[in-house]
């Protein structure tokens, strides 16, 4: 249970989880929480951690029923230990509105999607790729809503965030151009969206 035993037990949990390997690292967050639990207790903010890792692996096997409480209880804990503004409380708020989007629970995922954000703002003077992810989220979400005007700017902002921090054949690059595309098609504006499917499609059949 010593402090350098779990933080490499975690480093390997989130190797694993990088390689999609949630099965294995799910198991190894597991343990990471019983043996927090056991030197902290209940109550400590780690303990959130734990169970947001826990359901984020979940909630990527597709088990959405196990992984929305684990969020719930680690936004609560989150908030009790760490206090409402802690980014740490917006970056649980969007794995939870994120897994909500994916069970189609929209008006929440978007209540929640705007709570991380106004976090983030607050938090960091700089926006950085937390906060262009939730743009990205919060702006799928409006979309999705048929608030694909409102989205567009957000979705934008998102974007250029990404690709001032990330090289150009980055996943995640590939994966905010498509989010912007259905965006612009909800809207009618068909000519704008198609390249950009076109270079994220050619982006993604590489990775």
């Amino acid at each position: 249970d010593h402090p350098t035993t779990t933080y490499n037990l975690t480093n390997l949990a989130v190797v694993l989880e990088t390689r999609r390997d949630y099965a294995e690292a799910e198991k190894f967050y597991r343990d990471v929480l019983e043996r927090h639990r056991r030197r902290f207790g209940e109550k400590h903010p780690v303990i959130a951690d734990d169970l947001t890792d826990i359901g984020r692996v979940l909630a990527a096997q597709g088990d959405y029923d196990s992984a929305e409480p684990l969020f719930r209880q680690a936004v609560q804990l989150q908030r009790q230990t760490r206090g409402d503004g802690h980014w740490l409380v917006a970056y649980t708020l969007n794995s939870l509105a994120t897994l909500l989007h994916d069970k189609n629970n929209l008006a929440e995922a978007e209540k929640l999607f705007r709570q991380g954000l106004a976090i983030y703002r607050k938090a960091w003077a700089k926006p950085n790729q937390h906060v262009a992810t939730t743009m990205l989220g919060l702006g799928d979400v409006l979309t999705a809503r048929s608030k694909a005007k409102e989205a567009e700017p957000l979705i934008r902002d998102g974007l250029e965030i990404y690709q001032n921090s990330m090289p150009p054949e980055h996943w995640q690059r590939a994966r905010a151009q498509t989010i912007l595309a259905a965006c612009l098609i909800a809207q009618g504006k068909h000519d704008e969206a198609k390249p950009l499917l076109e270079q994220s499609l050619a982006v993604l059949h590489k990775t």
